[in-house]
């Protein structure tokens, strides 16, 4: 018994710690259905400069799930650990592991930082910068494509390099 409560507990907390937002869906180079087989006018640019940064991304959908799991698996902890004694036992238990594992859920940060990059650049004679979801090895100084759409003035500045396969 003690050894599938500590099995459960760690699987919940793996899980809980997965509900984290990577920010792969704002890379350049990611694409939605929306963007297949559509026209996109490309400019190129010259990269001047290619500088770390972080990006901070939402993660509400994260934290709300982290909460649901945690909430459900406090519970049906709570519930196993208080049955050993009898049913209201379990039942009080059950609730109080519940909100317990719903207020450890809820410490998941709505927030997250990601990797990204500051891009220098320039564009028809003008110094311009973009932020990007990225890592610093997918760009390098010289020439990229640069996707903008005039209507939310995004800039997808395409990676022009490619970072070394690690394994």
């Amino acid at each position: 018994m003690k050894s599938t409560i500590l099995i459960l507990i760690i699987s919940t907390i793996s899980f809980i710690s997965g509900c984290q937002a990577t920010g792969e869906q704002y890379q350049a180079d990611v694409f939605t259905t929306n963007d297949v087989n559509t026209k996109k006018e490309v400019k190129t640019i010259e990269l001047l400069m290619v500088q770390l940064g972080k990006v901070q991304i939402d993660n509400t959908s994260g934290k709300e799930t982290a909460t649901k799991a945690a909430g459900i698996f406090g519970a049906v902890l709570g519930a196993a650990l208080g049955s050993s004694k009898n049913s209201e036992t379990a039942a009080l238990a059950g609730l109080a592991g519940g909100t317990v594992g719903a207020v450890g859920g809820s410490m998941v940060s709505d927030k997250v930082m990601v990797d990204g990059v500051m891009l220098t650049y320039i564009e028809n004679g003008k110094t311009y910068t973009s932020a990007q979801v990225g890592k610093e090895c997918q760009f390098k100084v010289g020439i990229a494509a640069m996707i903008f759409n005039e209507d939310t003035k995004e800039t997808r500045i395409q990676p022009n390099n490619t970072c070394p396969i690690t394994q």
